[in-house]
């Protein structure tokens, strides 16, 4: 599977998913536990597949709300590959819902150094900054 995707510097570069449908498949079926265990597969099949980290990352996150698992599959990814600006977005999400301000404002800062101007990085960091301030109180 090959997509088109913008990159920080405007262009669009071709990336390729080498991902078997199997482990989407089980996604779509909301199967999770098989998903897991086929993506854990994939990875101990070859460690760097940055596409099987992503997508059982996004899956710890999005579908499980495990935040700790969904972190731990994005920090790998981010030691990978480490100007993908989703992965880190994710990641510092990841921390932020973990109440880990200051990992959460490391990652977002990641990014600002890529692209300053970044968005969502820029309000998710301030939002941990907030979070991490209203705690102290």
């Amino acid at each position: 599977m090959c997509y088109w995707v913008p990159m920080p510097s405007h262009k669009l570069t071709k990336i390729t998913l080498t991902i078997p449908t199997e482990q989407r498949n089980w996604l779509k079926l909301k199967e999770y536990e098989a998903a897991i265990r086929s993506y854990t597969k994939a990875l101990e099949l070859n460690s760097n597949e940055t596409a099987a980290l992503w997508d059982l990352g996004l899956l710890y996150y999005n579908d499980l709300n495990d935040y700790v698992s969904a972190a731990s599959n994005f920090e790998r990814q981010t030691k990978i590959d480490p100007a993908n600006l989703e992965a880190w977005k994710v990641l510092g999400r990841s921390y932020h819902m973990q109440n880990q301000y200051d990992k959460a404002i490391a990652s977002f800062d990641k990014i600002l150094e890529i692209d300053p101007t970044n968005e969502n990085a820029l309000y998710w960091r301030g939002e941990s900054i907030r979070q991490k301030e209203s705690k102290k109180s």
